[in-house]
């Protein structure tokens, strides 16, 4: 099952063999999902940080963000409050 849904990750989403700090939240009718991903667990200059969204539960992946700071991020939050959607992390 994972596998298969491996391959319907967008094409802008290139995952890393380390893939960690997961966060979920439903908004506006769609589920979005956050995550680090890094050539390892350790920080690294590589990481990068995806957020993508479904409107299917899952099923399909539509990219959203790519964060991409030249230095480690870590440790996403997806939170609404008062209608706003927002993502932190550091």
């Amino acid at each position: 099952m994972v596998i298969s849904r491996l391959k319907r990750l967008p094409n802008e989403v290139k995952i890393k063999a380390s893939n960690n700090c997961l966060s979920i939240a439903n908004y506006d009718g769609r589920l979005f999902i956050a995550w680090r991903s890094a050539p390892f667990h350790f920080a690294s200059k590589k990481t990068k940080m995806f957020v993508m969204s479904s409107a299917d539960d899952g099923e399909n992946w539509d990219f959203e963000y790519k964060i991409e700071l030249g230095a480690d991020v870590r440790e996403p939050y997806l939170v609404e409050t008062e209608g706003r959607f927002f993502l932190y992390f550091f």
